[in-house]
């Protein structure tokens, strides 16, 4: 009898474990298991962090209020990639660097390893009522280096030039650089902030005033389309999508999934950036 009973202490011992909380974990290539514990760091944005949350929630099977703790949310898109670089994520989600990051990687031992999840595309805008429908790039270089104050000057009306850029770092500002072919001059309307970080910053609002120029991505100006911003053609190819996937409009930028070179193809890693950027991870990711 003694014996039947420490039998049956010892199962509801073990069933006891066994019942205790498990982290929640999924399989998504061979034998490799995820938890919150062996994830590997993602970087993201703003933008790219709800799509990031879909991912995790979906590879741990866990809430996404609970997978968005696991997401290294940055600033700006640069920072995501300075992170990467310095070994403080594994993985990063984001629009395409900056000509600040691209220097930085040229002095990589090994190139990152990229893939291009969605198209996006750099737009400038102005007022939707102001007389100005086309620029060409040149012009726009020219009105951002100073070269050209006023309207009139393009055969407008006249009217004072004020624009505006946004922040160092940024998606927005690194494609427009890429395209520009050096770091722009700070734009001649700005705001001093004192960032969340206690450093000093430039913060630029568009206020959508007569003689406004800005920029933006498509992305977050189809995400605002109830704004009265009127997006340009440039070099008279209007920033459409039939025009950006038929690469009419040649000003573009990607979102991508990064992972440093040199990953053992193994590692996890290397297993969630293959899972991330096949057919069902970009389909989780709605890219």
């Amino acid at each position: 009898m003694k014996r039947i009973f420490a039998f049956c202490l010892c199962v509801l011992l073990l069933l006891s474990v066994g019942c205790g909380k498990k982290e929640p974990s999924r399989v998504v290539e061979g034998s490799v298991e995820f938890t919150a514990e062996t994830l590997p760091k993602i970087c993201v944005t703003a933008y790219t962090d709800s799509a990031a949350i879909s991912a995790v929630s979906a590879v741990l099977g866990i809430e996404r209020d609970e997978a968005q703790k696991l997401l290294t949310v940055c600033e700006t898109t640069d920072d995501c990639y300075t992170k990467l670089i310095n070994g403080e994520c594994d993985i990063v989600l984001a629009h395409t660097y900056g000509l600040n990051i691209a220097n930085e990687l040229k002095d990589m031992p090994l190139p990152m390893v990229e893939t291009a999840l969605k198209t996006d595309a750099l737009v400038f805008v102005t007022n939707g009522n102001f007389g100005v429908e086309s620029l060409t790039f040149e012009q726009i270089k020219s009105l951002y280096m100073g070269e050209i104050t006023d309207w009139k000057d393009l055969g407008l009306e006249k009217c004072p030039v004020t624009l505006f850029s946004c922040a160092k770092g940024t998606a927005a500002r690194g494609t427009f650089e890429r395209f520009f072919g050096t770091e722009m001059p700070e734009p001649l309307v700005n705001k001093t902030v004192l960032t969340s970080k206690g450093e000093f910053a430039t913060e630029i609002t568009y206020d959508n005033r007569d003689g406004a120029l800005g920029y933006s991505l498509l992305s977050v100006i189809s995400a605002n389309s109830g704004s009265a911003v009127k997006p340009l053609a440039v070099d008279g190819v209007a920033p459409t999508e039939e025009n950006i996937a038929s690469d009419k409009y040649i000003y573009k930028t990607s979102i991508l999934a990064v992972m440093r070179g040199g990953e053992d193809e193994n590692s996890k890693s290397a297993v969630l950036y293959r899972w991330l950027t096949g057919e069902q991870g970009k389909q989780i990711l709605g890219f």
